[in-house]
């Protein structure tokens, strides 16, 4: 178990003017347009942590190992701060100064509880064949309650403003599950592989209104969920021929779905992101004094967005979306060659190289993206 309890205290300025270091005056001689900041910031954050551990391991027999984990972890965040805020402007007809001076007060309060349970199973009873299982579930809930005011000194002293006000319930909930095995080829050969499969939550619930420069927004409030599922497959060969030379092969493929629930119980996939890596590396150690890393990959990934089915106006039939969907493809390559020279002493010599391709010219429609 670990406890924080950790207290900050800050105070500042952020003063406009000619020279380093400038005073800020209201007057109308030292006043500048665009004099848009604070001074005399004072403020006090707090924040507590406690977490709690707890493992267990159960072997049965030689073969069979058995090991659960869970995890409690709370977390209180409180904030409030004080300052003058500016915010001067000159009007480009009249010339006269707009905006003026302010006493802003602020506090915010977040707090967090979450749960976190872990089982691992492990299998060695096939001859060379370790296989292996983990799940993981994780569900937490909080609140974040958020309030400024804004006090006017010049030019209309005591006109109150309500700048921020809002509280939100959120909840997170996620779940992981992994299937995996490594085969034990010969000695120095291992070839793995494992299946990861993910889920996770994250729910919003606005506590009364939500009030924004004295305006009441739904934002940020509109979104009620985000739903993030994805899953990868992972392919790994490792091979050390000699005791000096080493090598590692990994493939990766992943796909990623995220949905978004309005607070209208619309639903909209936000976007689908899938891609694939392949790479290489050889490590290389002659002497004790050498020792030489090389290492290449290949990577290629698409997001496609809803924004991808935005098609202009203008263009005719062969119109292109405005923002199409990004596929990039990138080429990496290091070498890394280490000399030990004395005792003191290291001369270490890098290469890399970088490709990138794929990149979609839309110029005429949008930047290029």
């Amino acid at each position: 178990a670990s406890y924080v309890d950790r207290e900050t205290n800050f105070n500042g300025s952020r003063i406009y003017g000619d020279a380093f270091d400038a005073p800020y005056g209201s007057l109308n001689e030292v006043r500048r347009t665009g004099d848009t900041g604070f001074y005399d910031l004072t403020g006090l954050s707090d924040l507590y942590q406690f977490q709690a551990n707890a493992n267990l391991r159960f072997k049965p027999n030689n073969n069979w190992t058995l090991i659960g984990s869970t995890q409690l972890e709370k977390i209180s965040k409180k904030t409030v701060a004080s300052q003058e805020a500016t915010d001067w402007a000159r009007d480009t007809t009249t010339f006269e100064f707009t905006g003026g001076e302010s006493l802003v007060d602020s506090n915010s309060q977040d707090d967090y509880d979450e749960l976190t349970g872990r089982l691992e199973a492990r299998y060695t009873g096939i001859k060379k064949v370790s296989l292996y299982a983990r799940s993981e579930y994780t569900k937490g809930d909080g609140y974040i309650i958020e309030d400024s005011n804004s006090t006017r000194v010049l030019p209309n002293p005591d006109a109150t403003e309500i700048l921020v006000s809002r509280e939100n319930d959120y909840k997170r909930e996620s779940s992981k599950s992994t299937l995996g095995f490594r085969y034990y080829l010969k000695p120095g050969l291992t070839f793995g592989a494992r299946y990861v499969y993910e889920d996770r939550t994250n729910e919003y619930t606005p506590i009364g209104e939500t009030i924004i420069n004295n305006t009441r927004l739904k934002y940020p409030n509109y979104v009620a969920r985000h739903d993030r599922d994805g899953s990868r497959i992972r392919a790994s060969l490792n091979w050390r021929p000699h005791a000096k030379l080493s090598l590692a092969t990994l493939v990766q493929i992943q796909e990623r779905d995220i949905t978004t629930v309005s607070i209208e119980e619309t639903s909209t996939e936000s976007g689908t992101y899938e891609s694939y890596t392949v790479s290489q590396s050889l490590t290389w150690s002659p002497t004790s004094k050498i020792n030489v890393h090389a290492s290449a990959a290949k990577s290629n990934n698409t997001l496609e967005t809803p924004a991808n089915l935005v098609v202009p106006t203008f263009g005719g039939a062969t119109a292109q979306a405005i923002v199409p969907s990004s596929e990039n493809q990138v080429w990496y390559a290091t070498l890394t060659s280490n000399f030990r020279l004395s005792e003191t002493k290291t001369l270490e010599i890098n290469y890399a190289y970088l490709e990138t391709g794929k990149r979609t010219d839309n110029f005429y429609v949008s930047v290029p993206y």
